[in-house]
C-alpha cells in the first residue's frame, strides 16, 4: 500500500513537471514571436518615419535582421506544432500501456517529436539572437560606433 502511494505522488509530481514545462514552453515561444514581430514593427516604422532620414547606412544589416526575424517567427511556430505532436504520442504511449498492464511507466515518450521541438526551439533561439546583432550593426553604422 506505501508502495501504491509514493507511485501515485510521483505520478502527480511528474504530471506537475510536465505541465509546467508545457507552460514555459508556449510562454517561451510566444516571447520570441512577439519580440520578433515588435522588432520587425519598431524598425519599419523608425526607419520609415520619424528618423528616415538619419538612417541612411547598413540597410543590409536591417533587412537580414528582418529576414532573420521573420524565420525566427516560422520556425518558433513548427516548434509549437512538434511539440504538439510529441504530447499526442505521449498521451498515446500512456494510453496503450494502461490497457495492456493496468499502470502507466514513468518514462516519457523521447522520440522524433521531442527531438525535433529542441532542435526547432534552438534554431528559433540562434535566429533571435541573430536579429538582434544584425539590428546592433545597423544602429553602430548609423551612429558611426
Amino acid at each position: 500500500m506505501e508502495h501504491e502511494a509514493d507511485y501515485t505522488t510521483m505520478l502527480n509530481h511528474t504530471a506537475k513537471l510536465t505541465e509546467t514545462e508545457q507552460t514555459l514552453g508556449v510562454l517561451y515561444t510566444k516571447l520570441l514571436c512577439t519580440f520578433s514581430g515588435g522588432t520587425i514593427g519598431l524598425s519599419i516604422t523608425l526607419v520609415s518615419g520619424a528618423f528616415g532620414s538619419q538612417l541612411t547606412q547598413g540597410f543590409h544589416y536591417l533587412a537580414w535582421s528582418w529576414v532573420v526575424f521573420a524565420i525566427c517567427i516560422v520556425i518558433a511556430l513548427l516548434s509549437v506544432r512538434a511539440s504538439q505532436n510529441a504530447f499526442k504520442k505521449d498521451r498515446r504511449r500512456i494510453y496503450e500501456e494502461y490497457q495492456r498492464d493496468g499502470r502507466v511507466g514513468v518514462q516519457p515518450y523521447r522520440g522524433f517529436w521531442v527531438k525535433a521541438t529542441k532542435w526547432l526551439e534552438r534554431v528559433a533561439t540562434l535566429a533571435f539572437i541573430s536579429g538582434v546583432i544584425l539590428i546592433g550593426f545597423f544602429v553602430a553604422k548609423n551612429l558611426q560606433l
